[in-house]
């Protein structure tokens, strides 16, 4: 959700000089990068070539090793992984005090997760991707979501603190920043991080930790 709020966010690294121009080079090329790219953008790229549709965007994941799941324990586990950070942005989740909480937060999560059956979404280890298309006259916007328990490698695109409102402490992180990087008919890349923020835990394992996502806006059809 590129307009979230206008909370404190962290800020996120450019990329500039000639890893721009690599990077550029090889989105001309449809060259995919690994899953483990050093920024979302990288790691994400095939979202910058769904102009004609999240099937690009798929074959693109594939080839950088993630699996289509449509059925089945993975399947289930991507949905309510992504779900426990949707639900926390949608309700603006206040920080937890205790694991009871924390359980009580993720059964809601995993109810929302059936509403979001019939995503397309990928596998890849430990990591899941939600692939979505909308827009008001046309699938003109692609949100790619990667989500995990931890994401190491984006610690620069990921919160360091929860969002503050007031006096109150949420149970998130938001960071949104646009990217440099804006290839030939996209009008706009947002780059998102999400933290979820629990106490210490002994007998529950959340799925979704930490999530990166891409929205990608695309230019209208002339």
């Amino acid at each position: 959700m590129p307009g979230h709020a206008p909370y404190r966010v962290a800020s996120a690294a450019v990329l500039r000089g000639r890893r721009v121009t690599a990077f550029c080079a090889a989105l001309a090329l449809g060259l995919p990068f690994a899953a483990n790219a050093a920024s979302p953008v990288e790691a994400l790229s095939p979202c910058l070539m769904a102009r004609d549709g999240i099937e690009t965007a798929v074959t693109g994941f594939e080839a950088q090793g993630w699996t289509v799941v449509t059925e089945g324990e993975d399947y289930d586990r991507a949905l309510n992984a992504t779900a426990e950070v949707t639900l926390a942005l949608n309700m603006f989740a206040s920080e937890f005090s205790d694991e009871a909480e924390v359980q009580a937060y993720l059964d809601e999560a995993h109810v929302l997760a059936e509403r979001l059956r019939g995503t397309t979404a990928l596998v890849n280890g430990d990591r899941n991707l939600l692939i979505s298309a909308s827009g008001p006259d046309g699938p003109n916007v692609v949100q790619c979501s990667l989500v995990a328990t931890a994401l190491p490698d984006f610690e620069d695109a990921l919160p360091a603190e929860p969002v503050e409102v007031g006096p109150s402490r949420m149970a998130y992180g938001f960071a949104r920043n646009k990217s440099a990087i804006r290839p030939a008919g996209v009008a706009e890349v947002a780059v998102i991080g999400v933290r979820m923020f629990y106490p210490t835990l002994t007998d529950t394992t959340p799925l979704g930790g930490a999530s990166v996502q891409l929205f990608v806006r695309y230019e209208e059809a002339p």
